[in-house]
């Protein structure tokens, strides 16, 4: 009997002539060929029935089923994001599809309202610098009536102009004090040079100065009791650090009672012209303290003067904390002037100015104009004030010196114009500064400048008076 071969629904092979059913899992057959059909005859003559295709195995179908529902996953979030709302504010739709010109059209307009607010602002500060400059130079117009009324009131406290151009005017021979010649090795020169009275005391405390570095103290005793009892060059206005020399000589090396009178009452001098080391060395030693006759109201001013004048010490501290003073205020007002120096502030300084007080000390008064004659942008009536101040020689410092003698170079402040004077002025404050100082090219340069300007014999008398005082 032929067999005739099926596989049933899960893939079973059987007989399906002996079985009606798979044997394995009792399945129906998957196809029958047609029943009761005889199976044709292969090749050698004998019937034999032909197999059915194999079936595709399990993994196939999964595998379909697995690609099926991954195409309904991507089809259906590809169906629900076309169907979602466009929202051109999310940075992922922003450059895509109609928000491409929506977020071109935004940003032109962010674009036109900046620029409207930037050409808002611009007319803003341009308006504001305008405001601005106007009331600068409303301010600056103020302070400079200010400053002149200023000079004005010095120039009444001071004394007239007159008196102060006589002090540093060239000197007829013939006019000459006889004690400043005496205090003089080379007073031939000095007179055909027609030196101002004001150079000659310089001249005279020079050669003190030298002599007590070089341990000389009787010769520097004896040119500056001298110079001390000789007409200042400004009534009123004795040289201030002759004082303070003398006073401090007769205060360390002399012993009698006079010695320590006269002593007091030249630092007390040179104190109430302002010079700081001047009011140390005078407050510091009771004893001088009481022969000058100063009181505590008197001490208190001459401390304010030597703080506002030189600032803060370790010596000034000690004398406040004696008397149970308080140097601050005296400090901020010293403060308040150099911070509006230094800001160009013209009404702050004039302010300060006053605050301080034009007439506190005439070298006060000579620091606070040379500091503003001396600053790009305050030019004017200052310089008088400077020359004022200085006025008589009241000073007699290296700056002094070399402002005198720019002044008597160019005719500046109402000075007499004089080369010579204004050579030898020059030649002094060359000798009191050091040549690592930054001033000391320049004033070699105008010395020499000076010098070449006059004639042959003059020359001669000015270096002759030069080398004098040490000017190699």
């Amino acid at each position: 009997m032929s067999r005739r071969m099926v596989r049933c629904l899960d893939g079973h092979p059987y007989d399906a002539n002996a079985h009606d059913s798979c044997p394995v899992c009792g399945a129906a057959p998957m196809r029958v060929a047609g029943a009761g059909a005889a199976s044709r005859p292969d090749a050698s003559g004998e019937g034999r029935s032909e197999p059915d295709p194999a079936p595709p195995p399990p993994w196939r179908r999964r595998a379909a089923f697995a690609v099926l529902g991954l195409g309904l996953v991507v089809g259906g979030g590809l169906a629900i994001d076309r169907l979602r709302p466009v929202d051109c504010a999310r940075p992922d739709m922003a450059e895509s599809g109609r928000c491409a010109a929506e977020t071109r059209q935004r940003r032109e307009a962010e674009t036109r309202a900046r620029e409207v607010a930037e050409e808002a602002r611009r007319k803003d500060a341009a308006a504001r610098r305008e405001t601005e400059a106007r009331q600068a130079d409303a301010s600056a117009r103020q302070a400079r009536a200010e400053a002149d009324r200023a000079v004005a009131a010095f120039a009444a406290a001071a004394g007239s102009a007159a008196r102060v151009r006589a002090a540093y005017a060239p000197l007829d021979p013939a006019d000459v004090e006889p004690l400043l010649d005496t205090l003089s090795p080379l007073p031939f020169a000095e007179g055909q040079l027609r030196l101002s009275r004001a150079l000659r005391h310089g001249l005279v405390l020079t050669r003190a100065l030298r002599a007590f570095r070089a341990g000389q103290t009787p010769v520097a005793r004896t040119l500056l009791t001298g110079l001390s009892k000789a007409v200042p060059p400004e009534p009123d206005r004795p040289v201030a650090y002759g004082a303070y020399a003398l006073g401090f000589i007769l205060a360390t090396t002399g012993g009698d009672p006079a010695d320590m009178a006269a002593a007091a009452f030249h630092l007390r001098v040179a104190s109430e012209l302002g010079l700081a080391g001047a009011v140390i060395e005078l407050l510091r030693r009771p004893n001088l303290v009481t022969a000058a006759r100063i009181d505590d109201p008197g001490a208190a001013r001459l401390l304010d003067t030597a703080a506002i004048q030189n600032g803060q010490s370790a010596a000034l501290e000690d004398l406040y904390k004696r008397r149970g003073l308080n140097p601050l205020p005296a400090v901020l007002l010293a403060k308040a002037f150099r911070d509006a120096l230094t800001a160009g502030d013209r009404p702050a300084l004039i302010a300060a100015y006053r605050a301080i007080g034009e007439r506190r000390a005439p070298l006060i008064d000579a620091d606070m104009a040379y500091a503003i004659a001396s600053t790009p942008g305050f030019d004017g009536p200052y310089e008088r004030i400077l020359a004022m101040a200085d006025g008589g020689a009241a000073a007699m410092q290296p700056r002094s010196y070399a402002v005198i003698g720019w002044l008597c170079e160019t005719g500046g402040a109402g000075l007499p114009k004089d080369i010579p004077n204004a050579a030898l002025w020059t030649a002094l404050a060359l000798v009191g500064t050091k040549p690592e100082e930054p001033s000391f090219p320049d004033l070699r340069k105008r010395y020499a400048g000076l010098k070449d300007a006059l004639p042959p014999g003059q020359r001669t008398l000015v270096e002759q008076v030069a080398k004098e005082i040490g000017l190699p």
